[in-house]
């Protein structure tokens, strides 16, 4: 019988539950930034600040046009889901 690591079912819900975070509905989004993770809302509030208020895809889309100005703590967070490149993997 094949096992699956409980890591990769961990790795695997916890994406389910930030992707659900990019697909929030407009009004919804209108919330403050205390439905993102700890680690990258201050790097929205500084790099995304215009765009703060908007929908969640939005945001996402600037903090990884932004790569390279986000801070330790967002960029693994971001690696961790996918949505950002691996250091060593870098564009």
């Amino acid at each position: 019988m094949y096992h699956i690591p409980i890591s990769m079912i961990a790795a695997f819900l916890a994406s389910l539950a930030f992707a659900s975070i990019a697909t929030v509905p407009p009004a919804a989004a209108e919330q403050a930034l205390s439905h993102w993770p700890r680690q990258c809302r201050g790097d929205i509030s500084r790099i995304c600040r215009d765009l703060a208020k908007g929908e969640d895809k939005v945001i996402l889309t600037c903090l990884q046009e932004n790569e390279v100005k986000l801070s330790q703590p967002c960029r693994k967070l971001l690696q961790s889901y996918g949505h950002v490149p691996d250091s060593g993997k870098r564009r």
